[in-house]
């Protein structure tokens, strides 16, 4: 899993990274937020899958926290 930066311009305008928009292959997309995350996936995605995608990004997140708990107690 690969870590990627976006950027928000001046007028608001989000930068998505073209890994990223190639991998989702659309411009027609949905967000969803609250106040530490944005999930972004191709607009009418079943629930169910973006469900399956978030648990596999779920999955990497808690095994660099564990590396990083690790890590530090060495």
């Amino acid at each position: 899993m690969v870590k990627f930066k976006g950027q928000v311009d001046s007028q608001g305008h989000l930068y998505i990274p073209q890994e990223i928009r190639a991998e989702l292959n659309t411009k027609d997309l949905e967000m969803l937020g609250n106040a530490k995350a944005i999930l972004v996936y191709p607009r009418g995605t079943d629930a169910l899958d973006v469900l399956r995608s978030l648990n596999i990004i779920k999955s990497y997140l808690e095994h660099r926290i564990d590396l990083k708990q690790r890590n530090n107690e060495s």
